[in-house]
């Protein structure tokens, strides 16, 4: 009969498996899109029917990978029951000795160089994070886009009687979306590397992070030229 550590040995194997898994499906996503973006520029005007149908089966690809009930919403679902199985049976397993935890900023510069290189604005490209709890956690990775968490953040929004009749665009932001997971996980602080400089727009970081991280919390992002911690629990700027 295996041992607990040896099924957690397996269990992160399979973690492994599942990160590779949604780099890859982020990948085949984006791809699509670029593909049904030069399509519909280059098919302007044009009545050829395979043209629409390529277009229909990319939007599938898209739609089945990313929409909330995707693949990556899926697997990122699966991951995290994972690893909270691993956090309640306290499964660590046996470690190779190793050289005293880095520092955060030695952290943070090894996950920036692990991320895609820099969105440009403007591109329509996904923004990527990693975030850790502590310097030597295991960092997990997040992207920008509509999924569950997006989801979730617009209800929070809602609740607390947001002035805008539609969601602002930020509720797929990379942060905000770490911030409900931050409530739905309990976690008390975290760091999140990533490789976009967060926007500044009416309902950005700075007005939404505030309300929707827990009181007492605090998220510290790490973008290019960018870095600041947000503490949770303060009233919504339209409710003041």
């Amino acid at each position: 009969m295996a041992s607990l550590g040896e099924v957690g040995d397996v269990l992160r194997q399979v973690l492994d498996k599942i990160d590779q898994s949604i780099a890859a499906h982020h990948e085949a996503s984006e791809l699509a899109s670029q593909a049904r973006q030069i399509l519909n520029v280059t098919g302007t005007g044009s009545n050829h029917s395979d043209v629409e149908q390529v277009c229909a089966w990319l939007t599938r690809v898209v739609e089945g990978i990313s929409e909330p009930e995707g693949q990556i919403s899926t697997l990122a679902t699966i991951a995290d029951e994972i690893r909270s199985y691993l956090r309640r049976n306290g499964i660590t397993g046996e470690e190779p000795p190793h050289p005293p935890s880095p520092s955060v900023s030695e952290r943070v510069d090894t996950l920036r160089s692990q991320l895609p290189a820099p969105v440009q604005s403007g591109s329509g490209q996904k923004t990527h994070g990693r975030w850790f709890t502590s310097v030597g956690e295991e960092a997990r990775s997040v992207v920008s886009g509509e999924d569950a968490d997006s989801a979730v953040v617009w209800r929070v929004l809602q609740e607390t009687q947001f002035p805008e009749k539609g969601p602002p665009i930020t509720i797929t932001h990379v942060e905000t979306k770490l911030a409900v997971r931050m409530r739905r996980e309990n976690v008390r602080h975290a760091t999140v590397v990533i490789n976009y400089t967060p926007c500044r727009m009416k309902w950005g970081c700075d007005n939404l992070l505030p309300v929707l991280l827990p009181t007492g919390c605090t998220l510290t992002v790490y973008g290019p030229n960018y870095r600041k911690t947000f503490t949770g629990g303060k009233r919504p700027p339209w409710q003041r």
